[in-house]
Order: structure tokens, then sequence, then C-alpha cells
């Protein structure tokens, strides 16, 4: 296996390479990728302490304990932002993580409950790399989404349309394919009744359940959700969506409708992430020149992606929540069902030079202005001046830099050895000094 391709399998099935991973001799690409599976196949769940509110607590609050309790969930999923963010920058469980990232991108939600929140990314956490069927409807059943997207709110008397309509262009089939709007009608009725109590779980409405006939996809009986997501699942046209959003996102933003077919022959019909997983990373064709270095970071890439290469900790946590603010990506926070844009969206004048500076403003303490997120109360809505002060363990940092070949370190940060006006730019007999300027580069805001 090349080394180049070694690395650009790190960056796409990890968020890079750390400084640790340079032991890429004699070692195949099979071998790399059995490797990968083999060491991250252990999930742990990623929790935070919080008081676990029970119905009749619930019932019982006053207003002013109410309200507590909403500031409690802010600053709880503040905590929880962080945490995830930590997750993906310590963990040696990176693949994993990835595909939390990856699959939380797709299903998208947006909860002001931090239990709800957790639990949910736990449970694409747990079925991550299982069977997408499981993960499905997993995720169907999960207190966020059916709040998110008024599932809550689908009674017999008057569906409403909203999860329906979003599981079938969003999540499984996309716009316009194979469905009608009569389909997304007779779905919202199947779905009629799906509930969660106080504590997050999942309930039926029995009362409020639609139980007459219905007609889906061609299909006529009396349906519930679980026999809609059976049927679409059914479809080959399932497959070919999921795989041609991994093909956005782990591949090339501009898709090969033969690569993508070539995965949904895997995929369909025994939704096996992780078989459809493997067989991207073996192959060819994913270590193409155009496959590589082609895709945009997302800004959670890129603050997670220094980390990984750079052992530091920021002295005010906060501050993790004004870099995603500025360059237009927070976790928790997506701007709606559809999830943030991405590729070129990624970058303008303002959010490609903040990029640019990152490195140096987080090791030289720099200074950054901007609103701060998450929380919605008058005092947070004030522009505020934040200092990146970050805590870098120079010591751990040198070491690793002295052992490490400057081809690899090329590999490691830009992707590829530098031309020779690159080289010109970047020269610094000083290789902590070099290793800030190649982070610094235009190039490594590819992966």
């Amino acid at each position: 296996m090349k080394t180049n391709e070694y690395y650009h399998l790190l960056r796409r099935a990890g968020f890079g390479a750390s400084l640790e991973n340079t032991n890429v001799k004699n070692i195949s690409r099979k071998q790399a990728v059995n490797q990968l599976f083999s060491q991250h196949s252990k999930n742990i769940p990623l929790t935070i302490d919080y008081p676990k509110i029970n119905a009749g607590q619930l019932r019982n609050m006053t207003a002013t304990q109410r309200k507590e309790l909403q500031k409690l969930n802010r600053d709880k999923l503040i905590e929880y932002n962080i945490a995830w963010l930590s997750r993906m920058a310590e963990t040696s469980n990176y693949f994993l993580e990835r595909m939390v990232y990856f699959w939380s991108g797709l299903f998208i939600v947006s909860s002001k409950n931090i239990r709800f929140t957790e639990q949910y990314h736990n449970t694409i956490r747990q079925n991550a790399l299982g069977n997408f069927n499981d993960l499905l409807n997993a995720i169907a059943k999960e207190a966020s989404m059916l709040n998110y997207l008024d599932n809550n709110k689908n009674k017999k008397q008057s569906p409403n349309e909203n999860f329906a309509r979003e599981l079938m262009e969003l999540f499984t089939l996309g716009r316009d394919v194979l469905y009608t709007e009569e389909d997304v009608k007779e779905a919202a009725r199947a779905f009629t009744g799906w509930r969660f109590n106080a504590e997050g779980k999942f309930i039926e409405a029995k009362r409020q359940h639609d139980e007459g006939q219905k007609v889906f996809l061609g299909h006529r009986g009396n349906f519930n959700g679980d026999d809609i997501i059976r049927i679409i699942l059914e479809q080959k046209e399932c497959a070919q969506y999921i795989c041609s959003r991994i093909y956005q996102h782990f591949v090339n933003d501009n898709i090969d409708e033969q690569h993508v077919n070539e995965l949904a022959s895997v995929f369909y019909p025994s939704y096996n992430i992780t078989e459809v997983m493997q067989h991207l990373f073996t192959a060819s064709w994913f270590y193409n020149n155009e496959n590589c270095l082609s895709k945009i970071k997302s800004p959670i890439e890129l603050m997670v992606g220094l980390n990984r290469l750079i052992p530091f900790t920021i002295n005010n946590p906060k501050s993790l929540l004004a870099m995603q603010k500025i360059m237009g990506q927070v976790l928790l926070q997506a701007p709606n069902v559809a999830g943030w844009p991405g590729g070129r969206e990624w970058i303008d004048s303002n959010t490609l030079m903040f990029r640019l500076r990152l490195p140096s403003l987080l090791f030289n303490g720099g200074q950054i202005e901007t609103e701060s997120t998450m929380e919605e109360n008058e005092m947070m809505r004030q522009r505020r001046k934040n200092y990146l002060k970050a805590s870098v363990r120079w010591d751990e940092l040198n070491q690793s830099l002295l052992r490490l070949d400057v081809d690899i370190l090329h590999y490691l940060t830009i992707g590829k050895q530098p031309d020779d006006q690159t080289r010109e730019i970047v020269r610094d007999t000083e290789k902590q000094n070099y290793l800030l300027k190649l982070i610094s580069l235009p190039e490594y805001q590819m992966c």
C-alpha cells in the first residue's frame, strides 16, 4: 500500500492521522482495512451526568422550576457538544466515531432535551456498523426523531405527514424516487400513534392509530409504521440512495453512478453496513487520484483533525463552540432536517481566512469575536471576545516530530509532497514551526 493511500484511508475513515500513525511500511491495503475494522468494533456509549426527570416530577414542576430545567438542558447540550468533539479527537475507536458522525448527518434531528439527545446518538453509535434495517427502525422510534418531525402529533383524526415525508425524501429513497404524494399520506396514516414518554421511551398510542387499510408503494394492507419501513427496505432504490450518501461523504462530492451501483449490489438486500464499508475501502477506485484530496473538510473534520494531529486542550472549552459557529457547523444544531449543504458551501471569504488562521490562533493565543451559540437568553445573544488559549503538550509533540521523517509529515498534513514553491513558503529549520506552517496552508483544508 502506498503511503499516500494509507493516509487517504485514515482521513476518510477517521478524522485524519495522528503523529503515532506512521508505521506504514510493508502493509497491504487489505491488512490496513482489516486492521481498521478489527480495532473499531467496540461500542462505548457517550454519556454525561444530568438529573433524570420522570413524568411525575415533570407534571409537578412549577413555572420557575420548568424554566430552570430549560436552562439546565441548554447547559448540558453544550457539555454534550464538547464531550462529543473530545471523543472524536481522542478516541482510538475513531472509525466508529466517524460512522456516528456520518449517520447523524444523514438522520438529522435537533432536540432541546439532553436526555433525548444523548439517547439518540448512543442508538446511532450502537448500530453504526451493524445492519441498516436495525439502525433505521431504532432511529424511527427515538424520542428526538419523533418530536423533531412532529410524529408525536400524528393521530388518525389529522395525520401529520412530516416524518413520513422526510423518511422517504431524506432518509431512505431520495426526493420523488418511487413514492407519490399519496404514498406520503398513506405512510403518515401508518405512523399514527407513534409516541414517546417523558423518559424518552417509545410507546404506541393504540387509540390514535389508524387501523384502516392503506396502499403504499403498490402494497395494500392494514399497515403500521414497521410495515412501511419494511416495504421501503425491500426497494433496491433504498440501498442505492444510502450508498450514494456514503459515496458523497467518504469518496467524492461528485457521484460516480457505476461505483454507487457497485456499492448498492453489496449492500442490498442484506443491508450489512460493515460489509459495504469494507468493500468501499478495499476498492481500487477509492484510492484513485480524482478521489484523493478532493473534498473540503467540514469544520468538525478540521477541528478534530487538528486535535488528533497535535495534542492540545482548550483552556475554555466553550471557545470550541465559538469556532464551530464561525465556521458554520455547530454539532447538534443542523440548520434544518436536510443538514448542512457541505462541499464548497463550507468556504467563503470569511470562513476561509479563519480556517487558515486557526492553527496560529490556537497555538499563539489568538482572539476571536463571535456570537455565543446554543444559548437563547439575552446575555448570550451579545457579541463577545474569546481568547483561544490552548495548552499544547509540546514535549510529547516534539518527541513525535523528532522521530518522524519529513516526507511522512507531508502525507500526514497535506496528503502529498509539496512542490518547490510550497517548500519555499513553509521552509523552517524548526520542525514545530514547519508543522505549523504546513497546517496553515490551503492544502490542509482538503481531505
